[in-house]
């Protein structure tokens, strides 16, 4: 049952996500220099994420290659998360809860194992390019 109480709450996703977005386009210059991972602030060490903020805003200004350089899996990040964002906007106007079902749906291994894969390759890269700087 889709009723105005999920409405709301894919309306309030929606917006939050596209707020983000829109923060990083017009305000990251602000806080460059800055980390908020935790992980990199006790081990010095980047995480498997690292890099996926400042691809993402190399993204939003169409810079492709320096988004692949920082954090290659923050492509299919973004990717995945505009498709949610229009999976959520079709879902609240056909009264639906298809993208949640779709969420949590129990994923072969192969799959996990690959998704698994390519984040420990990514973190490689990461630790790769903090070695080199």
């Amino acid at each position: 049952m889709f009723n105005n109480v999920y409405k709301w709450r894919y309306l309030t996703i929606i917006f939050v996500v596209i707020a983000g977005y829109l923060f990083l386009y017009y305000s990251y210059s602000s806080l460059e220099g800055h980390t908020l991972c935790l992980f990199k602030r006790l081990t010095s060490i980047p995480c498997p994420a690292c890099g996926s903020t400042r691809a993402t805003v190399f993204l939003l200004h169409a810079d492709f290659r320096g988004a692949f350089y920082m954090n290659p899996i923050a492509i299919i990040t973004n990717a995945f998360i505009f498709i949610g964002l229009f999976w959520l906007l079709i879902d609240v106007l056909l009264s639906k809860r298809s993208f949640f079902c779709f969420l949590r749906k129990n994923w072969p291994i192969w799959l996990k194992i690959m998704t698994f894969t390519l984040i420990v390759i990514n973190w490689c890269w990461s630790i790769y390019k903090f070695v080199l700087v």
